[in-house]
């Protein structure tokens, strides 16, 4: 396969994770489709006209300090 062909793919496997699940981090876009890139897939799929909005998941940590944990779309 080559690159677009692939990139094509991991697009359509990203949106039907989202659709199903809702959410996809960029762990589980790696672990599941081998997709590297899931910022550039869901700024393709935004492209396309799919309205995906971005969360952040925080954490407490010593003093309440809040940290981003991981970013998940």
């Amino acid at each position: 396969k080559n690159y677009i062909q692939e990139h094509t793919r991991n697009q359509q496997l990203v949106l039907q994770h989202l659709l199903k699940k809702g959410s996809i981090t960029s762990w589980e876009a790696i672990e599941n489709y081998g997709a590297t890139r899931l910022s550039a897939i869901i700024f393709n799929l935004r492209a396309r006209g799919y309205d995906i909005i971005p969360s952040r998941l925080m954490a407490k940590i010593d003093m309440d300090k809040d940290v981003d944990m991981l970013n998940t779309y």
